[in-house]
């Protein structure tokens, strides 16, 4: 599992859901963007949980802090404001997967357009 030192919630699943995924952004100890997609689905006998990371570097991160008019330490915070999931109330939760994959790519999409470049690991859980 790769710490985060700074973790901002853009969205989450209703609970009611199997699978149950959710989208943050932050920053590593290493001051990294980090994008993570959480995935637990408990239908299965063993259950399958994992996250999928999204790392930007140190040195593009400074540039994407620049080009969102933040410091180093405000990114992740920036980036939760600029990809906000609100349906016109406060709640972060979707009711689908399709709601949160689209704010996923919506994401990528944004890093893409500027530039930068992000190695994606995925971690299992159990």
């Amino acid at each position: 599992m790769i710490k985060l030192r700074i973790n901002e919630e853009i969205m989450y699943m209703h609970d009611d859901f199997d699978p149950w995924r959710s989208l943050n952004v932050g920053l590593t100890d290493n001051y990294e963007f980090t994008v993570v997609y959480h995935y637990d689905y408990h239908g299965e006998s063993p259950c399958v949980s994992y996250n999928t990371y999204y790392i930007v570097s140190r040195g593009f991160t400074e540039v994407l802090a620049k080009e969102l008019g933040t410091s180093l330490k405000g990114v992740a915070k920036a980036m939760a404001r600029e990809f906000e999931y609100n349906r016109g109330c406060e709640e972060k939760e979707c009711w689908n997967s399709s709601e949160l994959l689209g704010k996923l790519k919506e994401i990528l999409g944004y890093l893409d357009d500027m530039d930068i470049p992000y190695a994606m690991r995925k971690i299992n859980d159990r």
